[in-house]
């Protein structure tokens, strides 16, 4: 009895000795999967943290986007600007006669009264101002253009044998209620003919604020 308990015992022996290196074996085999696991999430952590910085960059640039859609235009009564023409010739404007621009193209912050040919400051700035006129052949005409009744530029042109087309421009420091407008130069500048404006080419005035004070 006792050769055979002691059989039993070591028959139970080898059998948990046999579990023992199979548990060992397959602790082994997991360790080694577990490493490389951790192989492969240490090299594709770069990429992910690039890719989460890409996106936080992404997010950001549409937060600016977002702001800047969201940042108030200027406010209407800032924005000035017009821009006229004549539809008709003037056949022998007078000197000092102000030359009256009767089509209004643009008239933003309604500074331009056609009526009178006159621009009525609306806010105060900085404004730029063009000028253009044509003239027919024949015809000897000054232009200039006027703030607060002095002159503030002048174009000058001589088309005796040929039609022509001059332009000139100013930059002006304005008050609100000033008065701008141009007219025919009298005195020294001799003027004759017809100021022309048609389908051909347009006499044309225009200004715009560029800043305020």
């Amino acid at each position: 009895m006792l050769e055979n308990r002691l059989l039993q015992s070591e028959r139970k022996t080898d059998l948990l000795v046999r579990e023992r290196k199979r548990n060992l074996q397959v602790i082994n085999e997991l360790s080694r999967h577990l490493s490389g696991i951790e192989n492969k999430e240490a090299q594709i952590k770069p990429f992910a943290s690039k890719k989460i910085r890409r996106e936080n960059v992404q997010e950001d640039v549409s937060k600016i986007r977002k702001e800047r859609l969201l940042v108030a235009p200027t406010s209407p009564t800032e924005q000035v600007a017009f821009y006229v023409h004549l539809t008709t010739s003037l056949p022998s404007p007078g000197a000092n006669q102000i030359i009256k621009f009767d089509h209004v193209m643009v008239n933003i912050g309604n500074g331009y009264h056609n009526n009178t040919g006159v621009f009525i400051v609306p806010t105060s700035g900085v404004y730029v101002f063009s000028w253009s006129i044509r003239l027919n052949g024949g015809s000897v005409h000054s232009a200039e253009l006027v703030v607060n009744n002095e002159t503030h530029g002048k174009v000058y042109l001589d088309s005796s044998h040929l039609d022509g087309h001059v332009s000139a421009g100013s930059i002006a420091r304005l008050q609100v209620g000033d008065d701008v407008y141009m007219r025919v130069k009298a005195g020294v500048c001799h003027n004759r003919g017809a100021i022309f404006s048609d389908v051909c080419g347009w006499s044309s005035f225009m200004g715009w604020k560029i800043s305020s004070l």
